[in-house]
């Protein structure tokens, strides 16, 4: 931890001009080494490439890391200048995120597919059922902000943001999932935390998802929401799908060294859905001996997947699956390597202990568990032991954990709050959770957005 003073006034200007200048540049070398153009938000976009997760578009590491320290350079430098009124104002209105909301909902962006040169306005209410006067002052609030472009007054086309808003992207499933369940759990933190019974609960049936549906059943979590509106619990799973892809989720198949283990290495994907990791593991890494863990369903679904886009592991009897309830049941046991994406964070840290427990005790001696999160750091310079590892540390003056960098971590963990009573962790968070199940950390693995720390059995276990 450096103990240099901060930086201040001019000098602290300076320094975040170069950090932005050399982010983007840094940026830009990503689109020119994975020969991609430079996507353009000023020019009407009537296409894209897709794939399985939906719209194409580049998402490599090194390009995550250089944006994480240009959007972290360019807001703390217009919070520095601007007036704190300014600032203020403009994060505490949240119609942005219900604009989106309502163009995904109704197919903005598939309405004007076709459309190069625009729509006019009228045109695009009568496609997708709105006022024109009050879709046009939706569209220009989102075009504000580079979501859609307006080609000529209330004449309107698609861009490269507002193609991520297609119904059949899961990216617009996530936005469908944030702008409704999210943003109405969010609204009732308050009366949670107002409550004397439910605010001294970590069970997920006293979140503030909970609270939010409570005049329509009792007691239900949200994924017991979900079963009596299945249509909702589709999105989510859709949208969990679209989540991976753009938190980058995928890039702990290239960045740990799985090529670097012997043939057969055993993996078991606890809490796996239907393979949305171990699936690519299992193509970009066919010597690896995979079992899929999760509940009955998920399972079955799994089963059908894994035919459809793998069937030469099925055949090959280099996949198994599994059912197992990871709050009652033990993982199977004897893994070299046991991987948890997206698992813990959901659950309090006495649910999740149970959830580690059960996998400590399938464990062997040379057992390794990798937890896949978002691994958040403090705001302010902590102890080597908290950064320990693999994490890497932010350019001055940047804020230690990136600033706006890395705010998605941060509202997820609130998020996280507000559905489950569940949580994103520190290093320490996780450590202490871990030593409480009889592990310790051995590495983490910084990537950009997410993280991955590697456990083994403490050495007193």
């Amino acid at each position: 931890m450096s103990s240099s003073p901060p930086l201040t006034g001019r000098a602290e200007i300076q320094a975040l001009l170069t950090l932005i200048r050399d982010s983007a540049e840094d940026a830009l070398r990503q689109y020119e080494t994975a020969q991609v153009p430079v996507p353009s938000l000023t020019v009407p976009t009537t296409h894209t490439a897709t794939t399985a997760n939906g719209p194409e578009y580049l998402s490599t590491l090194p390009l995550k890391r250089a944006v994480r320290t240009l959007e972290g350079a360019c807001e703390q430098l217009c919070a520095t200048l601007a007036p704190p009124v300014h600032t203020i104002l403009n994060r505490a209105m949240p119609l942005e995120s219900f604009a989106m909301g309502i163009a995904a909902e109704h197919g903005f962006a598939d309405a004007l597919l076709d459309h190069s040169k625009g729509l006019p306005v009228a045109e695009l209410a009568s496609l997708v059922g709105i006022n024109a006067e009050r879709l046009s002052r939706v569209m220009r609030l989102l075009a504000t902000r580079h979501c859609f472009i307006e080609v000529s007054p209330n004449v309107w086309a698609n861009n490269h943001l507002s193609l991520m808003l297609l119904k059949t992207s899961t990216e617009a499933s996530i936005v469908g999932v944030y702008t409704e369940e999210c943003l109405r759990a969010a609204s009732y933190l308050r009366d949670v935390w107002n409550d004397e019974e439910w605010s001294a609960s970590n069970e997920s049936s006293r979140s503030a998802f909970a609270w939010s549906v409570k005049n329509e059943v009792n007691d239900k979590t949200m994924f017991e929401w979900f079963k009596l509106h299945p249509e909702k619990g589709k999105r989510f799973d859709k949208a969990m799908v679209g989540f991976s892809h753009a938190s980058g989720a995928l890039a702990a198949i290239d960045a740990f060294p799985w090529e670097t283990l012997a043939k057969d290495t055993t993996v078991c994907d606890v809490g796996g859905g239907f393979g949305a990791f171990s699936l690519p593991l299992s193509k970009k890494h066919p010597h690896l001996q995979i079992t899929l863990q999760d509940m009955e369903g998920p399972i079955e679904h799994a089963k059908k997947k894994w035919q459809e886009e793998n069937p030469s592991y099925l055949d090959a009897g280099r996949i198994s699956f599994v059912p197992i309830n990871f709050f009652k049941d033990t993982a199977v046991s004897g893994q070299d390597i046991y991987y948890l994406r997206y698992v813990l964070h959901m659950w309090s840290d006495d649910d999740a202990s149970l959830v580690l427990t059960n996998v400590k005790n399938a464990m062997s001696p040379h057992s390794r568990v990798l937890v896949h999160d978002y691994v958040l750091q403090h705001a302010c310079p902590t102890s080597d032991a908290e950064t320990q590892g693999g994490v890497e540390a932010s350019p001055a003056p940047l804020l230690p954990n990136y600033g706006s960098g890395s705010y998605r971590g941060y509202a997820q963990d609130v998020n996280m709050m507000t559905l489950f009573n569940g949580k994103e962790r520190t290093i320490t968070d996780m450590r202490n959770l871990g030593e409480r199940c009889g592990l310790e950390v051995v590495r983490v693995w910084d990537l950009a957005e997410l993280g991955i720390l590697e456990f083994k059995l403490k050495s007193d276990a």
